[in-house]
């Protein structure tokens, strides 16, 4: 059951810029989800350690996992505008009807080359939306655990202090 709009349903509509743009974009997207699970599982091993046995502080442990999110947001945004640059960039071929013989067939052909590029511009986002979505969820949960990590070592250090005084 193929949904009338997916890429695999109208890969042979598209432009070859198009074409090009997509793989890019699943080659982006591969990228941003290896970094969030990649995140999220050193997440889950730094909240794991004991904390007698970590060697740096945990704000130096969660610095790496920042950046790295961060980069994936900058990745994000940059792919949105090379969407935004191909987008335009097609659309304004839109009105190209060589193969039209009436008036009723170069509308038809306009408005076939309109909705490719809608129904292009509506699957890119919605990759895009899901992207974010996932690297909001993971700085989202990389925060919790600072704060929670954060809060458990200063209290514990202000029990050490009052029992040795």
């Amino acid at each position: 059951m193929n949904p009338p709009y997916a890429f695999w349903s109208i890969w042979n509509g598209f432009g070859l810029l198009q074409r090009l743009f997509i793989e890019l974009l699943f080659a982006i997207a591969a990228y941003c989800l290896f970094v969030s699970f990649r995140a999220v599982l050193r997440l889950r091993t730094i909240e794991k350690q004991n904390v007698n046995e970590r060697v740096i502080p945990i704000e130096g442990a969660l610095a790496p996992l920042y950046r790295s999110l961060a980069n994936t947001r900058q990745v994000i945004g940059a792919t949105f505008y090379v969407f935004g640059f191909v987008l335009f960039l097609n659309l304004q071929f839109i009105q190209n009807t060589l193969g039209a013989r009436s008036a009723a067939g170069e509308l038809k052909q306009i408005l076939g080359s309109f909705m490719m590029g809608c129904v292009f511009g509506a699957n890119v986002l919605f990759i895009l939306l899901l992207l974010h979505v996932a690297q909001w969820l993971v700085f989202i949960m990389l925060n919790r655990c600072s704060k929670r990590l954060n809060n458990g070592s200063h209290g514990r250090e202000e029990k050490i202090e009052v029992v040795s005084t």
